[in-house]
């Protein structure tokens, strides 16, 4: 790792620091995150995309998704969260709705390594400290969190099984018509 990436990463490090503790996180141990908890921050060197912080997408419905290039089933959900997220901007919700892939891999080359396999269209970010994943209480992968505009977390998926596209679809549609409202197209 060259000067300036080690110098990154311990600058995001000690802001995911204070993100942790801005969310009350007690010391030492993991906040509890659960439906209906505020979403900790999430920032950091980024994958693919533009720099981004999730409090920056504030007003959107976020899916974030905790993967790794070791992960099976990160292989198999990844498409799918990548053709919801095309679907969904394809119906008129670019503005109102975005995915955010949070890579776990130690070494930013494994997750590159990945995703040139595995090919998605919407942002990552490499968490290889894991204090993204610490901060969210990630215990399996893929950990995916649908978050609504207000920036709270509404549903949570441990790993990937025959319904969670389904169930994805299903909930980021349901949150996006709450944001827009009844009279929305």
């Amino acid at each position: 790792m060259n000067r300036l990436t080690a110098l990154r990463t311990m600058l995001w490090a000690a802001l995911m620091a204070a993100s942790s503790a801005a969310v009350g996180a007690p010391p030492g141990g993991v906040p509890g995150i659960a439906p209906g908890s505020p979403a900790p921050e999430i920032a950091g060197p980024m994958l693919r995309g533009e720099p981004l912080r999730l409090s920056g997408l504030r007003g959107k419905v976020v899916l974030v998704d905790f993967w790794a290039s070791y992960c099976g089933p990160c292989i198999l959900a990844m498409p799918e969260i990548n053709r919801i997220r095309t679907d969904l901007h394809a119906q008129g919700h670019a503005q109102h709705f975005e995915v955010v892939g949070v890579a776990m891999d130690r070494e930013s080359d494994k997750a590159e390594q990945f995703l040139g396999r595995v090919s998605v269209d919407y942002p990552i970010i490499i968490d290889t400290l894991g204090l993204a994943a610490h901060s969210y209480g990630v215990w399996r992968l893929p950990a995916t969190y649908l978050i609504d505009a207000e920036g709270t977390i509404q549903r949570i998926w441990y790993g990937f099984g025959d319904t969670f596209a389904a169930d994805i679809r299903h909930y980021a549609e349901a949150f996006l018509a709450a944001r827009d409202g009844p009279d929305a197209p």
